[in-house]
C-alpha cells in the first residue's frame, strides 16, 4: 500500500500506532525479561532450601538411630536379654515393664519398643500382644542385627512407621544376642518440615523469611503424604501426590526442579530431593501465583502509564482532526455532491490559510458548472420526452453488456427503473434466462466484432421474478471517449409468444391423444374404395405397417377382404352421415387376417373436401373368444344330455347283461341259447362303451388317476395298435429319452390313443406313415396368449401324426363336436373325437390339432406333468367267483335291475330281501336287522335316496357294511354329496362276476 493513495486522517492515525509501537516492545520486552529472571532466581532459592531441609531429615532420621543405639547399649536390657536366651520366663515380663517404665516415656512419637531375638521372635515388648510374634523377614531386623539402622514398614493397621533399631551385644563376648527395634508414628517427621522441632530445641528464628504458600513435605514410596500439609486437612497418609518430581525420584531416582502442577491442580515452583534408603522424596514448593506477584505489578504500573499516553496522544489527534481533517472532509462531501449532479452548493470559508484559499476556488467552480449543467438539461429533457412517447424501450450498451442508458419504459416491461438498470453493471445479462445466455452473448459479441446486426428473441427474468419473451435488435456501433457502444430498440412480445404456445400446445395434445389411443384412427376419401391420407399409430400397428407413409396414399378396399363390403360402409357413410360397429374382416400388410370393427363419420378436410374420419378397432380376439363361446354352450349342451341319459342306458345295460349271464348259468350247455347269450352281452358291452363314451364327452366318466408314465403306456399298446392299422401304413414311436409322468387314468389314455390312431388309419386309405411321439415342453404365456387356453408351466406332449388326406379349416372347426363324423353312413358315430376331448379336459388337459387339405394331420395332447414316479396299473385278476349264504338287503327303484341282481345273488346262495326305495329299505331294515349283513344300495331313487336311507340304518347299526351302486359316475356322487370319500361304490353296468366279487370281498372283511 501506497502512502500516497491514503488519506490525511489514515496518515494521522499510521504516525500514532508509529509512536506507539517501540513503546509497547519495549514494555513487553522488559516484562518477559523480568518474569524470567525472577522464576529462575526462585527455582534456586527453592534448590537452597530443599537442600537445608534434606539436611534437616538425615539429622533426624540418625537421631532415631542413636537412640536405638543408646537403648541397646543398656545394661539393664543387656542382662534381661542374657536371662531370657538363658530360659528365665520372668525376664520377659521385667524387661517388658522396664522399656514401658523408662524407655517409651521418652518420646511421644514412639508406638512401642520391642526386643527381637537373632531368629525373628518378639521376646519382650511394651505392647504385651507382640511377645512371641514372628518378624524374621521384617527389613528392620535383618538390617538391625549388622548395625543400627532406619527403615519404613508399614503397622498392623496397615499405615506407614518408622522402625529404627541396633543390635544388642554381650560386653563380655562381643557377640549379638538380640535387636532392640524402637517403632513411631512417621508424623514425627511434621515436626522437622515446619521447623516445631528446633524450636523445641531453642531455635528462635525457625519460622522467619518463609513464603506464604510455601510447603515442606515428605512422600513415601506409596506416593502417600508422610508429614502435614498446609492446604488440605488430614492429608497424612491419605494425601496421593502423583506430580512429575514424585514420579521421577520413585522411578529413576532424579531430582526435579521446576515449575509444575501439584497434588492440589495449582501451578508451582519447586524442587525435589531423594532419599533413596528409605525411597522418600522431599518436596519445597511455592505458589507461581506468589512468584509473579511483582511481574504483576510491574505490568499494572506500565499500562497505567500507557493509557496516560494514549489518552493525551488521543486528545491531540482529536485537535488536529477539529482544525484540519473537518473542514477537507467538507470540501471533499462538496465535490461528491456536485458529482452526483447537484451543482447548487457552497462551501463555508472562516480562514485564510491554504484551506481557506482552496474553498473560494471550489465555491467559484461549482458556480460555473451549474449554469453550463442547465443549459443541457433543458436539451435533454426534450430528447427524454420525445423517447418516452415511443412504446418500445431504447437502450445504449457497451461491448461486454453494460447498459449506459436506457429509457424508462423498461420499468413498464421489467419492473426495475433506469437507474437501477444502469447502476448494475451485470443485471440485463445476468437477467437473460440461463438457455438464451449463450445465444444472446454471441449475437452481442459478432455485432461489435463483425457489425452484423443484432436481432434475436429471448427470454428475461423481471424484477418480481417471472419470466418475459422480448425482441430485441440494434443495427450499427459507434466510439465514443475510447468505448464501443450500441444502440438498440427492446420490444415486449410476451403475449405473442403466449399465443403460440398455446397454439402448439392444444396441437400436440390433439396428436398425443390420437397417437396414444389403441383403436386406429384414420381419415381417407369419401369414394367407395376410400384413399387414407391421415392415419395415427395404432391404425399403422393394426395393419402391419412400418409408418404412417406406408399406408397413405394406399386405398381402404385393398385392406378389405371383401371389398364390397368396404363399398357399402361407405354408402351408409353418406346416406346416414356417420356408421358404428360395422365389423369386417381386413388384411394386412403382412397377409394376416384380422377382424375390425369399424365407426366413422362424414366430414371435410382443409381444404373443404369431404371426407371420413373413422376409427377401426381390433376385435380379432373378441371373435375368437364369441366363437369359443359358442362352441363350449354347444358342447356343454350335448355333455348334459350325454350326461342325462348314461344313467338311464346304464339301468337298461345292467338289466340285460345280469339276464344274459344266468341264461349262460341256466342253458349254458345248449349251444344255441350259450350263441346267443354271448351276442346279447356282446352287444350290450358295445351299449356300455357308448355310455362310457357320452360320459367321457360331458366329462362325468369314471376316472381312476394316478401318477402314469406315458412312454410305459405307449410301448405297452404298441403292438396292439400296430393290429389296429393296415400292413401298408408304416408305424413309427418318438419317444422321450426317460420317464414322462402325469396323473392320469391309463385305461382312458389308452383309449384316447387308439381313437387317434384308429382316425389316422382311416385318413390314409393308400397307405402312409403314422407317427406317435413323446416330449416335455414348457407352456410360456406366449402360448396361452396365441391359442387362448391353458396355464404356464410343464406339460407331457403327445403327438399323433399321419401322412393322409388332411381337412379344410371349416372341418377342423368342428371336428370335436358330438356326432359330427367325415365318414360314410354307418361307418362312424362321430362320438370318437367328441370322447378324446372329454377325457383330455376331464385330466385337466388340452388337445389341438394341425392340418392342411393332403397334407396330413397332427393332433397334440397336453398333460399336465407331475413329479410322483409312473407307474403301471396291474389289471385285475380274473379270480374264482365264490357265492355264501347271508341276508343281503337289496335297495333298487328300478325293477328290472333289482329282479336281475336277486336272481344273480340267489343263484349263488345268497338270501335277497328286496326294496323298492329308501323309505322301504328303511322298514325292512328294521324286520330283519338281526338277519341283514350287508346293503346294497341304489344311490338316486324316489322319495328317500340311499345315502339318506344308510343314514337312518347306521343310527340303529353304526358298523353295518354297505355298497352303493348308480349309473351316475362317482365324481358327480361326490360332488352332490351323495358319496363320502372311501364308500364302497359300483357303477353301473356292472357284470354278474364283478357284483359277486365285491359282495364276497365286502362281507369278508
Amino acid at each position: 500500500m501506497k502512502l500516497k493513495n491514503l488519506s490525511i486522517l489514515q496518515k494521522a492515525l499510521l504516525g500514532v500506532l508509529l509512536i506507539l509501537f517501540p513503546i509497547s516492545v519495549s514494555f513487553f520486552h522488559g516484562y518477559f525479561e523480568n518474569r524470567e529472571e525472577l522464576m529462575l532466581q526462585t527455582l534456586d532459592d527453592l534448590t537452597v532450601v530443599a537442600d537445608a531441609y534434606e539436611g534437616q531429615v538425615y539429622f533426624y532420621l540418625e537421631m532415631v538411630k542413636i537412640r536405638a543405639q543408646d537403648f541397646a547399649s543398656g545394661g539393664t536390657i543387656v542382662d534381661k536379654v542374657k536371662g531370657i536366651k538363658q530360659g528365665k520366663k520372668s525376664d520377659v515380663e521385667r524387661l517388658s515393664a522396664y522399656l514401658k517404665a523408662y524407655k517409651l516415656p521418652l518420646d511421644k512419637n514412639i508406638d512401642h519398643i520391642d526386643v527381637v531375638s537373632l531368629e525373628g521372635m518378639v521376646l519382650a515388648s511394651t505392647d504385651p500382644a507382640r511377645v512371641g510374634i514372628d518378624v524374621s523377614g521384617e527389613g528392620f531386623l535383618i538390617k538391625g542385627k549388622v548395625a543400627a539402622a532406619v527403615d519404613e514398614r508399614l503397622d498392623n493397621r496397615d499405615y506407614p512407621e518408622m522402625a529404627s533399631a541396633a543390635p544388642i551385644r554381650d560386653p563380655e563376648t562381643g557377640s549379638v544376642i538380640g535387636v532392640m527395634a524402637i517403632f513411631q508414628h512417621i508424623s514425627g517427621l511434621s515436626e522437622v518440615l515446619t521447623g516445631e522441632l528446633t524450636r523445641e530445641l531453642g531455635a528462635l528464628t525457625w519460622g522467619k523469611g518463609r513464603r506464604k504458600t510455601m510447603e515442606v513435605y515428605l512422600v513415601n514410596r506409596d506416593s502417600l503424604m508422610i508429614t502435614e500439609s498446609i492446604f488440605i486437612k488430614d492429608a497424612l497418609l491419605r494425601q496421593k501426590v502423583t506430580s512429575r518430581p514424585v514420579t521421577e525420584c520413585l522411578a529413576s531416582g532424579r531430582e526435579h526442579v521446576g515449575f509444575y502442577r501439584d497434588y492440589r491442580g495449582v501451578e508451582v515452583a519447586g524442587a525435589s530431593m531423594c532419599f533413596p534408603s528409605m525411597r522418600w522424596v522431599l518436596l519445597v514448593e511455592v505458589d507461581s501465583s506468589e512468584i509473579l506477584a511483582p511481574v504483576g505489578h510491574i505490568a499494572r504500573d506500565a499500562i497505567f502509564g500507557g493509557v496516560i499516553s494514549i489518552g493525551v496522544i488521543v486528545f491531540m489527534f482529536l485537535v488536529f482532526y477539529r482544525n484540519i481533517i473537518k473542514r477537507l472532509r467538507l470540501l471533499s462531501g462538496a465535490s461528491a455532491t456536485i458529482a452526483g449532479g447537484n451543482y447548487d452548493i457552497e462551501v463555508p470559508v472562516d480562514s485564510n490559510d491554504e484551506i481557506g484559499v482552496l474553498s473560494r476556488s471550489f465555491n467559484r467552480m461549482s458556480s460555473e458548472i451549474m449554469a453550463r449543467t442547465t443549459l443541457l438539461k433543458d436539451s435533454e429533457e426534450k430528447y427524454r420526452s420525445l423517447i418516452s412517447h415511443i412504446p418500445d424501450v431504447t437502450w445504449t450498451a457497451t461491448r461486454d453488456g453494460r447498459v449506459v442508458y436506457i429509457s424508462k419504459n423498461i420499468t413498464r416491461v421489467i419492473g426495475y427503473t433506469p437507474e437501477e438498470v444502469c447502476a448494475n453493471e451485470s443485471i440485463w445479462l445476468d437477467s437473460v434466462h440461463p438457455d438464451d445466455q449463450g445465444r444472446v452473448k454471441a449475437a452481442n459479441e459478432a455485432l461489435f466484432s463483425s457489425g452484423r446486426q443484432f436481432e434475436e428473441e429471448y427470454r428475461i427474468r423481471t424484477k418480481n421474478g417471472r419470466w418475459i419473451w422480448v425482441y430485441d435488435r440494434a443495427r450499427s456501433t459507434y466510439e465514443k471517449g475510447g468505448v464501443w457502444l450500441a444502440d438498440g430498440v427492446l420490444s415486449d412480445i410476451t403475449a405473442r409468444k403466449l399465443a403460440e404456445a398455446a397454439r402448439q400446445e392444444l396441437q400436440q395434445r390433439y396428436e398425443g391423444l390420437l397417437n396414444n389411443i389403441t383403436v386406429g384412427v384414420y381419415r381417407d376419401t369419401e369414394d367407395e374404395d376410400g384413399g387414407f391420407f391421415d392415419v395415427n399409430k395404432a391404425f399403422v400397428r393394426m395393419i402391419e405397417g412400418s409408418s404412417s407413409e406406408e399406408v397413405t396414399g394406399r386405398m381402404a378396399r385393398d385392406f378389405f377382404v371383401d371389398s364390397a363390403r368396404r363399398a357399402a360402409i361407405a354408402r351408409k357413410i353418406n346416406k346416414y352421415g356417420f356408421v358404428r360397429n360395422e365389423e369386417a374382416e381386413l388384411a394386412t400388410l403382412k397377409g394376416k387376417r384380422i377382424w375390425a370393427a369399424i365407426s366413422a363419420v362424414k366430414g371435410f378436410s382443409a381444404d373443404g373436401g369431404a371426407c371420413f374420419d373413422g376409427i377401426f378397432e381390433d376385435i380379432t380376439e373378441r371373435k375368437r373368444l364369441e366363437e369359443q363361446l359358442r362352441q363350449s354352450q354347444k358342447l356343454e349342451a350335448v355333455g348334459q344330455l350325454a350326461g342325462g341319459i348314461a344313467h338311464d342306458f346304464n339301468n337298461i345295460l345292467t338289466a340285460i347283461i345280469g339276464y344274459g349271464n344266468l341264461l349262460l348259468l341256466k342253458r349254458g350247455d345248449d349251444d344255441t341259447v350259450k350263441s346267443y347269450s354271448e351276442h346279447v352281452i356282446t352287444l350290450s358291452e358295445k351299449a356300455s362303451h357308448l355310455t362310457q363314451g357320452l360320459l367321457a364327452f360331458s366329462r362325468k366318466q369314471v376316472m381312476i388317476s394316478q401318477p402314469l408314465d406315458l412312454n410305459s403306456l405307449i410301448r405297452g399298446i404298441e403292438k396292439l395298435l400296430a393290429r389296429l392299422i393296415r400292413e401298408d401304413i408304416q408305424l413309427k414311436t418318438a419317444l422321450a429319452e426317460g420317464e414322462i409322468t402325469v396323473k392320469a387314468d391309463s385305461t382312458q389314455i389308452e383309449q384316447v390313443i387308439m381313437n387317434l390312431v384308429t382316425n389316422a388309419r382311416d385318413a390314409m386309405p393308400k397307405g402312409g406313415l403314422l407317427t406317435i411321439s413323446s416330449e416335455v415342453v414348457s407352456v410360456g404365456q406366449d402360448f396361452v396368449n396365441t391359442h387362448g387356453y391353458g396355464e404356464p408351466g410343464l406339460y407331457a406332449l403327445v403327438a399323433v401324426s399321419d401322412t393322409g388326406l388332411g381337412m379344410d379349416e371349416s372341418t377342423r372347426k368342428r371336428l370335436f363336436e358330438p356326432f359330427f363324423t367325415t365318414k360314410e353312413v354307418g361307418k362312424g358315430t362321430g362320438l370318437g373325437l367328441a370322447v378324446v376331448y372329454g377325457i383330455i379336459k376331464q385330466h385337466g388337459g388340452y388337445i389341438n390339432v394341425y392340418s392342411e387339405p393332403g397334407s396330413g394331420s397332427t393332433f397334440k395332447i397336453y398333460l399336465p406333468i407331475t413329479e410322483s414316479g409312473g407307474v403301471m396299473a396291474e389289471p385285475e385278476g380274473s379270480g374264482e367267483i365264490k357265492g355264501g349264504s347271508e341276508t343281503i338287503l337289496l335297495a333298487e327303484d328300478e325293477y328290472e335291475v333289482r329282479a336281475v341282481n336277486r336272481s344273480i345273488l340267489e343263484e349263488f346262495g345268497y338270501n335277497v330281501v328286496e326294496a323298492a326305495d329308501g323309505q322301504e329299505a328303511v322298514s325292512k331294515y328294521m324286520e330283519y336287522s338281526a338277519r341283514i349283513g350287508l346293503l346294497i344300495m341304489d344311490m338316486v331313487m324316489p322319495g328317500k335316496s340311499g345315502k339318506e336311507a344308510y343314514g337312518e340304518i347306521i343310527k340303529v347299526k353304526p358298523d353295518v357294511k354297505v355298497i352303493f351302486t348308480s349309473g351316475y359316475a362317482p365324481d358327480l356322487m361326490k360332488a352332490k354329496g351323495f358319496l363320502e370319500p372311501g364308500a364302497c361304490f359300483i357303477s353301473k353296468p356292472v357284470s354278474p362276476g364283478e357284483l359277486l366279487k365285491k359282495v364276497r370281498e365286502v362281507l369278508d372283511r
